[in-house]
């Protein structure tokens, strides 16, 4: 076919002349142009200080280019001004995402290139795709990362005609990891940089410090650290604009120190930009539905939203939490200067021929660098690129293992409380000095709080005592209180971990440990704390007890738990008081939880005996409801038999008070043999000998230099285990080696551990304990009041007027079990967050009134979706509780009697069989309270789970008594609670007298119950705890009423030792 022949085909076809056109048309602007991402603004600083030739990747092959440009242009117009600026004379590749391209390739500058791709991409995205075309096509010395939006300018003059040049003989002459320009809003608004400005003034580089990000330099051997920019999913964010800075300004200046500079000799100004516009002639923010922030005056979002948690996330992993970073560093900070390479070039026409001896990172410098100020297993560095191409799992594994073998990787203070007791810290301090040593570093601070005493002689001749103590294991640290703080106090205050790698025991002066506990220590930070990369770590586990826990001090009863044939520690969610390992993460995050509480906030726990503890002396209690609230946990070991790494000697003190039998009993309770694993096993541990435990025990012993040391790691490995990783693209697969991740067989991975909650219950994984609940339920109560058609409104005016003033009410509910409408209350709305608006109320807490269907006396009963709390108080119109009973009252639920109910002896009665009727009847009861039996009037403080049983479908003949008996309710609500607890009420006898109670009345319906209900059984037990409420104290200078701050049942009225 001739050509003429195919132009008269063509011309009968246009169809096919057109798509032939469009097809030729695709093919060259595929040539031209190609796909990008991009994403928007980051900061980057880098500084190495090594001269160790050849860890940049090899380009070789490829042209070689001093620098290369890439950068996100919204016009070609813009990319092609950019381009001259720096006189055509570096290479750049830009992705035009504005507008389709037009300009043909043969009018653009020889050394351009613009890319384009269909799909939306964010400015992070497009400078990872044009590094990536980039290193196609060029090995580019210095790679520049440049905003479209950018005028440079020399800060001698205006004459562009000398930037490339000024650049290339600054980068020749410094030979930088990265650089930065000056950010002039920096300079003039944020503190520490003004100062660092004054300080550099009128030189040409400076250190690097705070910065922007759309504009910097990068050394081929170091940018893939930076880029792809982070973050990509780590810690669940995902930066796509702004959010990358952060990252750019932490790991820039403090990883690469003197070779991350600021050039001074070149400025630039933003065309484009809303720092460029006053404030008061900005136009109006827009928030996106994903939070974004974006300006008027600005092309992309800002992700503002997102700035604090990403920091606080990335600060998370700074081995100095204290160390100040990116915008924030001040001359204080920069301990280093501007390094100079030991090879200058005269120009790129020598380094061209050469540039294999130009400076570049060399790897073990910056990784051992890194290690030296961050947590390398920190999420945030889990896809970090430059780490995991430049190193092999093998050489991380060496790397670390070396670092391990030299005890370099964490550290051990062990903090020692005491008060004027020589023989307790005598007993203490021996036992530590005969633990074996460790390779990690371990250093002691002792802190001796002040006595109240007028003779100071004893105190001062003990504090000589302390400085005279030595130990083979580590620098020892003294403190004295000058004023007596107490217990709690003194903990509170002992430590303020900046270091993430810092480990603290907590050491009271009557324990006493096992020579195995260093070892111990050692062995349960490296597997389970120190490793936060390793698959299973949860920042959820905040320590390890040394204490092998056998009693459960939530519902004081003895406690086990099994964890197999290797007796494998569990996870609890309890603090450890008598001897724990404490993360600095978890620490700072429960100290910073203690302070932010109320002076009289008492940390309790929903139906937990923990409760009793006094607050204020139980440092234990505070961290309690903070794991708790938080789903924290501890991890415990399970060794058999008891055995343990630390014990208490329960000796008197500060939160042990107890002699005589109660002694005995507490030691029986809470004392643990200590783990002894020399030549004498049976004699050590004849407790173990005949089961299992003993050849576990013996499975643990490694010998080294004639000592016997415990090993749970090497003698316990199991080889066969390999860690499940996820598959897809976000999944965080840590930097640490899977070589150091073998698991132990004594030790498996977090995520296997058995986990129990804050009562000793069995749950599914560590991720049940739900964290950053509020347990209200127990920190107030809810008021039930039922209204009557024989109550005036007046009456309830008043006593709802008496109640609601009460601070431990959160609620008040009325059960309207009139005929007449109910009355509106100028009461706060919860629902509708009534009480953070500035209106005046007649009432101080929320006011809920319930009218049924059907008017029923179990009404009262009937409100549980209104009741927000486990405590219920049930209130009678016409017998007013006095402030002071309620409050006691309130108090002996929560601390200890919340299965009970409690009442008050006026409204109490005692049951009696009449052989006469063949039946039973109730009688009134005189005098303080004893041999009550039932709480005659709906007088009294309850659990909420009680109104849920009156509720079942079981109870439903027993409610319909109710409705066709008078007087009925309060009786059945008894014989509930009775039947349950096989317990008495708890009655508080006041000097009141009795109440008008119709006991006639009341006799029928127990007797109705016994027979219908309760198949001819009566449940009811007399009481045999009685208590009496404590006096208010009148100050006769302010003349207000003050109660204790404590006053739940002193313990020997509960016959209980709180253990801390």
């Amino acid at each position: 076919m001739t050509k003429s022949d195919i132009r008269r085909y063509l011309a009968r076809h246009p169809r096919v002349w057109r798509c032939l056109y469009a097809f030729v048309t695709i093919v060259f602007m595929a040539y031209v142009s190609e796909t990008v991402c991009l994403e928007r603004n980051s900061h980057s600083t880098a500084t190495d200080h090594n001269t160790t030739p050849k860890i940049s990747e090899s380009r070789s092959g490829l042209p070689w280019e001093h620098v290369c440009i890439i950068g996100n242009a919204e016009h070609a117009s813009d990319a092609i001004r950019t381009h001259h600026m720096w006189n055509d004379k570096y290479p750049s590749f830009w992705l035009v995402w504005g507008e389709p391209l037009a300009t043909p390739s043969e009018k653009l500058p020889q050394n351009i290139r613009l890319l384009q791709i269909e799909r939306k991409t964010s400015w992070a995205e497009g400078i990872e795709f044009t590094l990536e075309q980039l290193r196609k096509h060029l090995d580019c010395e210095y790679i520049f990362t440049h905003d479209d939006d950018l005028e440079f300018f020399t800060s001698h003059d205006t004459n562009r005609d000398t930037l490339s040049s000024i650049l290339s003989t600054m980068l020749l002459k410094y030979q930088p990891a990265v650089v930065g320009f000056p950010w002039s809003v920096g300079d003039t608004t944020v503190e520490g940089m003004m100062g660092l400005a004054s300080k550099f003034k009128g030189r040409e580089v400076v250190p690097l410090t705070g910065f922007d990000s759309g504009m910097v330099i990068y050394h081929k051997s170091i940018v893939n650290f930076f880029i792809p920019y982070t973050p990509r999913g780590e810690g669940g964010f995902h930066g796509h604009w702004s959010l990358c800075a952060h990252f750019l300004n932490l790991f820039g200046p403090n990883l690469l120190e003197g070779k991350a500079l600021r050039m001074n000799t070149i400025k630039y100004s933003n065309l484009i930009s809303f720092d460029n516009v006053p404030e008061d002639e900005r136009s109006p923010t827009k928030i996106s539905k994903s939070g974004l922030i974006v300006h008027a005056e600005s092309r992309h979002p800002y992700e503002y939203h997102m700035n604090q948690p990403f920091r606080t996330f990335l600060a998370n992993g700074m081995l100095n939490r204290q160390r100040r970073w990116g915008r924030d560093l001040t001359s204080a900070d920069i301990l280093w200067d501007v390094e100079l390479p030991q090879r200058i070039f005269t120009d790129t026409r020598e380094l061209k021929n050469d540039h294999a001896h130009h400076w570049s990172v060399d790897k073990w410098t910056v990784i051992s660098k890194l290690v030296e100020f961050y947590d390398i297993h920190h999420p945030v560095l889990s896809k970090n690129k430059w780490i995991r191409e430049s190193f092999t799992d093998n050489e991380l594994t060496s790397f670390l293992r070396s670092r391990n073998n030299l005890g370099l990787d964490f550290s051990i203070v062990i903090h020692i409380f005491t008060l004027d007791r020589r023989e307790s810290l005598e007993a203490l301090w021996t036992s530590i000095n005969e633990a074996n040593k460790i390779k990690r570093k371990v250093s002691f601070h002792i802190h001796l709080d002040t006595a109240e005493s007028d003779n100071n002689a004893p105190f001062f001749l003990y504090g000589q005592y302390l400085q005279s103590l030595e130990s083979i294991h580590g620098p020892i640290t003294i403190s004295i209180n000058s004023k007596k703080k107490g217990l709690r106090q003194s903990i509170m205050d002992a430590w303020t971990p900046v270091n993430s790698e810092e480990y603290a025991i907590f050491l009271e002066d009557d324990i006493s440990v096992s020579r195995h506990f260093l070892e111990y220590s050692e062995q349960m930070i490296a597997r389970y704390l120190s490793p936060r990369g390793s698959p299973g770590y949860s920042p959820r586990c905040i320590g390890v007890s040394l204490y092998n826990q056998k009693y459960d001090e939530v519902n004081d009863k003895d406690w086990s738990v099994s964890t197999g044939q290797f007796y494998s520690p569990y996870l609890l969610q309890q603090p450890q008081s008598w001897g724990a390992i404490y993360t600095a993460d978890g620490w700072n995050d429960f100290r910073k939880w203690y302070l932010a509480q109320t002076p009289n906030f008492d940390p309790l726990i929903p139906s937990s005996l923990t409760n009793r503890w006094p607050k204020s002396r139980s440092w234990k209690k505070f961290m309690l409801r903070y794991m708790y609230t938080k789903g924290k946990v501890l991890l415990y070991p399970n060794f058999p038999g008891g055995v343990s790494l630390s014990t208490n000697r329960l000796e008197i003190g500060t939160n042990d008070r107890i002699s005589g039998d109660q002694r005995t009993i507490m030691l029986e309770r809470f004392q643990v043999p200590l783990l002894d694993l020399r030549d004498n096993l049976e004699r050590n541990h004849p407790e173990m000998f005949g089961g299992s435990g003993a050849e576990f025990l013996k499975r643990t012993i490694r010998r080294e230099n004639g000592k016997t040391f415990l090993d749970l790691t090497t003698q316990f490995i199991d080889r066969s285990f390999e860690y499940p990783f996820g598959n897809d693209s976000d999944s965080i697969k840590p930097l640490l080696p899977g070589s150091l991740l073998v698991p132990s067989l004594a030790l498996p991975p977090m995520n296997q551990l058995k986990v129990f909650d804050v009562h000793y219950a069995p749950v599914k994984d560590i991720h049940s304990l739900v964290g950053n609940i509020s347990p209200k339920s127990f920190d107030k109560c809810t008021l039930i009041l039922q209204v009557d058609n024989n109550t005036s409104l007046e009456t309830v005016h008043s006593t709802l007027l008496h109640y609601h003033e009460q601070p431990q009410l959160d609620s008040m509910v009325l059960a309207w079990n009139r005929n007449d409408g109910v009355p509106r209350f100028k009461a706060p709305d919860a629902s509708k967050k009534a009480l953070k608006k500035k209106i005046q109320y007649e009432f101080k807490i929320p006011i809920k009134a319930v009218k049924p269907t059907t008017l029923s006396p179990n009404i009262k009963f009937m409100v549980t979706e209104h009741a927000p709390t486990d405590c219920i108080i049930l209130a009678h119109p016409s017998a007013l509780i006095s402030h002071d009973q309620l409050r006691f009252a309130i108090s002996l639920f929560q601390g200890h009697f919340f299965n009970n109910i409690i009442g008050f002896a006026e409204d109490g009665l005692f049951h009696s069989f009449d052989s006469n009727s063949n039946s039973f009847k109730l009688e009134r009861v005189a005098g303080t309270g004893v041999g009550i039996s039932v709480v005659g009037l709906p007088r009294m403080v309850i659990h909420k789970k009680y109104l849920e049983r009156y509720l079942r479908p079981s109870m439903a003949v027993a409610r319909k008594i109710v409705d066709a008996e008078s007087g009925c309710d309060v009786i059945l609500m008894n014989l509930i609670v009775a039947n349950e607890t096989n317990m008495g009420p708890v009655i508080i006898s006041s000097d009141g007298e009795p109440s008008i109670i119709d006991a006639k009345e009341e006799s029928r319906c127990l007797d109705i119950f016994r027979r219908k209900v309760f198949t001819d059984r009566l449940p009811l037990k007399y009481t045999k705890s009685t208590f009496t409420a404590p006096k208010p104290q009148l100050k006769r200078s302010m003349k207000v009423m003050e109660y204790p701050d404590e006053i739940t049942p002193s313990l020997k009225q509960l016959k209980y030792s709180d253990s801390k």
